[in-house]
Order: C-alpha cells, then sequence, then structure tokens
C-alpha cells in the first residue's frame, strides 16, 4: 500500500512538473533573450570604462543576479556571501542611459566639473549608482538638504581622503612584494642561463611599472556624487568643491572625483489664497524648494532630460515582471495572465496625473515603485482574506492600489475623468473603488456622534493602508476635514487587540510625535526619526512617527523637512 502510494505521487508530481513546463517554456524563451541583449549593453559599458575581464562576471552578477553567471563561473570559489546580488535588477538599461553613462564618464575622466540638472525621480541617482558599480569604482553618495552643513561636508570629504591615503599605502605594500618576486624570479633565470639584453630588461620593467601606475590609480579612485546640492543654502561654499576641486582651500586629490546634481527652476500655479498666505516665501513659488546656483555652477551645468514615454512604459513593464518573484508560486499563473493590464493600467494613471498635476506636484517612478509595493501586500494577503467579491482578488488590489497612489490625488471631477480612462464601462473603477472603502471602514469601531462622511472614510482607508504597509502618507487639508479625527480613529483601532484587527495584525502599532513649529530643525526630525527605529526593534509593536503640523516647518529658515528625502527612501517604519 506504501509502495502504491510512493507511486501515485511520484506520478503527480511528473504531471504537475510538465504542466509547468509548458507554461514556462515560453517565458524562458523571453527572459533568455532578455538575459542575452542586457548582458550585450553591459559588455559595451565596460568596453568604454575599460573593466578588468576577471571582474566582468562579479559585477553582472552584482548588477542583475545570478542569471548571468555563466555556467563555467559557476565554481565554489567564488564568493558571493558579500555581494550585492541583483542590486540593479530593476535597472531598464536603455541605449539613452547608455550615452548618458558615457558622456558623464568621460567629463568625469577628463576632470571636468558636472552638474546634472533633472527632474526628480528621473534616474539621476540610479544612473550614477550603476555607472559606479560597472566602472567598479568606490562611490559615496549624499542626499543634500537644506540642514546639511559644512561640518557634515568636511567629515565626508576627510573620509574619503583618509580611505585614498590608506589605499596607497596598501598597494606601496604590494608594489614592494610584487618586486621582490620579480627579483627572485629574475636570480632564478640568471642561474638557467636566460639570455636578456639590458635594453630588454629596462623596456620590461618600464611596460610593468606603467601598467602598475594606471591600475592603481584606478583602484583607488572614489566618487561623491551630492544630491540636490541647491537645496542647501550653502551654495556658495558646494561651489569650491564642485567647481575649483578644493575644500577651505586645500586642493583634494585628482582621484577623488567629485558629481553633482540639481533641481530644475519650475514655477507653480499658486491659487489666490497661497499667493497671500506665500508672498514672502520666495522659495515655495517653485515645485522645488530650491535655491539659485552661482554663475560659476551653471557652466557646468548638464541638463539630464526626463523620461520619455517610451522609457516610462518600458520601466513600469520591468518593474511589474519583477513583482513576480515576490509573490507566491501559487499566485504566478494569474499574475501571468493580468502583467500587460496591470502594467498598462499604472502606465496610464501616472500619464493622466503627469498631465493634470504638471505645475502643482511631482509626478516620478517612485509613484510606481509604491504602487506596486501595495499591489504586492495586497496579493499576498489573498491566502489569509476570504474574498466573497465575484471580482478576482488580482484585480481588487490593483484597484486599491491605483487609488492610493494616484486617485485620491485628485479633485472631483479629475477623479472622474481618470476612472473613465481605467474603466471597461463608465465610472466602473469609482464604483468598485468606494466599495473597498466601504468595507474596511466597517471594520472600524466609529466613537459616538462622529458622522462617517465621505471624507472621513478615505482618510480612514488611506491611514490604515499607508500604515500597515509601511507607505510614507503626508495628509493635507483645510481645517476641519478630519485628519486628525481619523488618525485618532485608526491609531484607537490599531493599538488595542480588541477588534476585528486583532486577526490582521501581528502587533499594536506605538505613535511617536514631533510637533512642527516654524523654528523647527533637521536635527531634531531626525532625533525623533531615530527614535523610532529603535522602537522597530520591539517584536511587540509597529513604530510610527507621526509629524503634527508639518506645514509649519515647511517656513522654517532651517528647512528641515529636505533630511525626509534621505530617511523616506526606503524606509522601515511607518510615517
Amino acid at each position: 500500500m506504501k509502495a502504491r502510494h510512493k507511486a501515485i505521487a511520484i506520478e503527480w508530481n511528473l504531471v504537475i512538473n510538465s504542466l509547468y513546463k509548458k507554461n514556462t517554456d515560453n517565458q524562458s524563451k523571453n527572459v533568455s533573450e532578455e538575459i542575452k541583449e542586457k548582458d550585450k549593453r553591459t559588455e559595451l559599458l565596460f568596453r568604454i570604462v575599460g573593466t578588468k575581464e576577471t571582474l566582468k562576471t562579479k559585477i553582472k552578477v552584482e548588477l542583475w543576479g545570478t542569471e548571468f553567471m555563466s555556467d563555467e563561473k559557476k565554481e565554489p570559489e567564488m564568493k558571493i556571501e558579500n555581494m550585492k546580488i541583483g542590486e540593479f535588477r530593476y535597472y531598464v538599461l536603455t541605449y539613452d542611459n547608455i550615452l548618458k553613462m558615457i558622456a558623464i564618464y568621460l567629463r568625469i575622466q577628463s576632470n571636468t566639473p558636472i552638474i546634472l540638472m533633472g527632474e526628480t525621480g528621473c534616474g539621476k541617482t540610479s544612473l550614477i549608482k550603476c555607472l559606479a558599480k560597472v566602472a567598479h569604482v568606490s562611490l559615496q553618495a549624499i542626499d543634500v538638504h537644506g540642514g546639511f552643513g559644512r561640518q557634515d561636508l568636511r567629515d565626508i570629504v576627510k573620509a574619503c581622503v583618509n580611505k585614498w591615503e590608506e589605499d596607497g599605502k596598501k598597494i606601496a605594500m604590494e608594489e614592494e612584494e610584487e618586486r621582490e618576486k620579480i627579483e627572485e624570479e629574475n636570480k632564478k633565470k640568471s642561474t638557467k642561463k636566460t639570455i636578456m639584453t639590458e635594453e630588454e630588461r629596462k623596456g620590461f620593467e618600464k611596460h610593468i611599472e606603467e601598467m602598475k601606475k594606471k591600475q592603481n590609480k584606478r583602484d583607488r579612485e572614489q566618487w561623491i556624487f551630492l544630491d540636490e546640492i541647491n537645496t542647501s543654502p550653502d551654495i556658495g561654499w558646494l561651489n569650491e568643491l564642485v567647481c575649483n576641486h578644493t575644500l577651505d582651500g586645500v586642493k583634494i586629490p585628482e582621484d577623488i572625483k567629485v558629481i553633482a546634481a540639481c533641481n530644475p527652476y519650475r514655477k507653480r500655479k499658486l491659487s489666490a489664497e497661497e499667493g497671500e498666505l506665500l508672498t514672502n516665501d520666495e522659495l515655495s513659488k517653485y515645485i522645488y524648494r530650491v535655491h539659485p546656483l552661482c554663475e560659476t555652477m551653471k557652466e557646468y551645468v548638464w541638463s539630464f532630460g526626463r523620461l520619455s514615454e517610451l522609457d516610462e512604459q518600458q520601466y513600469i513593464v520591468e518593474m511589474t515582471n519583477q513583482v513576480k518573484n515576490e509573490l507566491p508560486f501559487g499566485l504566478h499563473e494569474d499574475f501571468e495572465k493580468w502583467k500587460n493590464e496591470i502594467s498598462k493600467k499604472i502606465a496610464t494613471a501616472q500619464k493622466f496625473l503627469r498631465i493634470h498635476l504638471r505645475d502643482k506636484a511631482i509626478v516620478s517612478l517612485r509613484d510606481v515603485s509604491r504602487c506596486l509595493k501595495i499591489f504586492e501586500w495586497l496579493m499576498k494577503q489573498c491566502f489569509k482574506l476570504k474574498n466573497s467579491n465575484d471580482i478576482p482578488w488580482i484585480s481588487r488590489s490593483l484597484n486599491i492600489a491605483i487609488g492610493l497612489c494616484y486617485y485620491f490625488r485628485l479633485n472631483i471631477n479629475q477623479r472622474q475623468d481618470l476612472s473613465k480612462e481605467l474603466s471597461s464601462t463608465d465610472n466602473t473603477f469609482t464604483k468598485l473603488l468606494e466599495q473597498e472603502v466601504d468595507t474596511l471602514c466597517k471594520s472600524f469601531l466609529i466613537p459616538g456622534g462622529v458622522a462617517l462622511n465621505q471624507g472621513l472614510k478615505e482618510n480612514l482607508f488611506i491611514l490604515f493602508m499607508s500604515i500597515i504597509t509601511t507607505t510614507p502618507i503626508v495628509l493635507v487639508g483645510k481645517p476641519g476635514t478630519s485628519k486628525t479625527l481619523s488618525f485618532q480613529i485608526v491609531r484607537d483601532n490599531l493599538s488595542h487587540n480588541k477588534t476585528e484587527f486583532e486577526e490582521r495584525l501581528k502587533k499594536p502599532i506605538h505613535t511617536i510625535a514631533f510637533q512642527c513649529t516654524r523654528d523647527s530643525k533637521p536635527q531634531g526630525i531626525k532625533e525623533r526619526w531615530d527614535q523610532a527605529m529603535r522602537h522597530s526593534e520591539n517584536n511587540q509593536v509597529k513604530p510610527i512617527l507621526l509629524l503634527d503640523e508639518i506645514g509649519l516647518a515647511e517656513h522654517s529658515k532651517h528647512s528641515p523637512l529636505k533630511i525626509l528625502h534621505q530617511l523616506l527612501e526606503d524606509p522601515k517604519i511607518s510615517f
């Protein structure tokens, strides 16, 4: 009987494997073609920057993943414990990006100052990081903000100079050891009566020395990338470092390259009410709160441009495809059927917001990443939650994710227009999203005397989803629009394990508040953030950082909110 059960199990596994093989054959062909194309483009970059042959496989694995490790290279001696495997697997290496990398690399090697100017989220930072990885150069990426002081930059440059000096000593020791080995080999050759003329010996040694100098210079090279330099009021002081390659009047080594990036100067449309309120705040008239560049710096500004619609669609497709790797195996089949629809709807919403919020807000690939992150989290909940609805769970997850990242940022008329573009029939998207909002809000314990109107329901829905998925959220609204009330309701419901959320939450939330004022400083926000991070080490609670009256901090002369850029890039706590 046991033998029979075993035989049935084996036969069943064979059937499953054959079905899976049929489904994946076409996918594997497409994947292999993508790998070949990406490998071809990477090799092109290697030839431009002169990457050593022995490092190519290692760099490819760090960039794109183990798929780029050839069979003959898959040997035990290749250590991958300390490698960041597939760090740039989401990065789309278009030929436009390759041309930009080549142009930037040539300017770097010719010691020409370079300041990249482009919209946030257009790929400036990712391109520089990817280029540094390809060139096998140490990169120090610095997020400059309003609270970034001179001493901070002094410390960073000093650390880079110290590393450069230590590398020099290390290389000198290695050269001495190599020279001793060569001398020993020459002695052995002389005993065997090997004939080498004096000219041949000198020419050989000169060639070796030149090769070593070139390689040593490359091994010691470091890049400092100063992102958003025009957000700092000390723009004149940064001018010295970027354009003159000096710090406090002292020349820094040529092997330490300085690259900068800045945000463009683009005015935003202000309502009459905002215009009166912000009359004395010159920086508020621009979409980015930036200071004017020095005249010297303007000579070296290099327009990075913005993503074309086609390139953005390529990124969205690539980022959508990567979600599959994060989902349980049982969801792969459904995802394959829906992935084209997912990328198409996200691209539609992305384009709609870029057109309608052009001079009011910023739309970038960060919105796509945020949308897919929420979608991925919702998909993983399908086994925990019972889908009593006739609509597939994957469709519901996509509607919620698009609603949170795009739909709720629009006014009523704009919402209707977006809904029409996303719906198969009139306003289907809006109706389905409202059903999701109503379903969740029924789970909350609402205090007596509180009317559950549409504004409060949307606030509860957005706050809950943002907290539970660790997605940063800034709730903006006029006084009396239930901002504080909605947070209190969510906090009370998620803080006590006495509601319907008891089974959904593994741990209650713990709020760490910071009261913003017109005199707030970046250091104060950073201290509260660090406090919340310490609480995240406690498995009993889920910390959330609350910045109350954040609008007051925007008018502080210390520009404290600029520090949030680096903190919210990949947050580990709810905000």
